[in-house]
């Protein structure tokens, strides 16, 4: 059976963590998601989060831990993979795992977290409006 193909869009709760193999480099990550909702006082909330492992390999791997830190939205795609292994107590554990195909940092996201503000003038983005062409 095919491993199905999916997009993960939420912030990474850690930074990467890359791992030099022999003939190429791994990229370990863990991307949160959640729903939000409005509660009767208007205030949003989050519901049902989830903890996704994501991996990366090669260039990649290399570009992403250059690129990423914990607390960035991200965009992911990629196969949905589960594997098993036995734990220390001989314990069957199962773990899904996402190898990624591609990782997109939400880039405006990341401009209103360090609350940069430009003018339309500057022929830059203005993150307070809309784009200036």
């Amino acid at each position: 059976m095919a491993n199905p193909k999916l997009t993960i869009k939420g912030n990474l709760a850690t930074d990467p963590e890359i791992i030099t193999l022999t003939s190429t480099k791994k990229l370990k990550m863990r991307v949160i998601t959640n729903d939000v909702y409005k509660d009767e006082t208007g205030a949003f909330k989050n519901k049902d989060t989830s903890g996704w492992n994501i991996e990366a390999w090669g260039e990649l791997a290399e570009q992403a831990y250059k690129a990423l830190k914990k607390g960035d939205n991200v965009t992911i795609m990629g196969t949905i993979k589960e594997r098993s292994y036995d734990d220390k107590e001989g314990n069957r554990r199962y773990v899904v795992e996402v190898k990624a195909d591609s990782i997109a940092l939400d880039i405006m996201a990341a401009a209103r977290k360090q609350k940069v503000s430009t003018s339309a003038s500057d022929n830059v983005w203005n993150i307070d409006g809309d784009a200036p062409f």
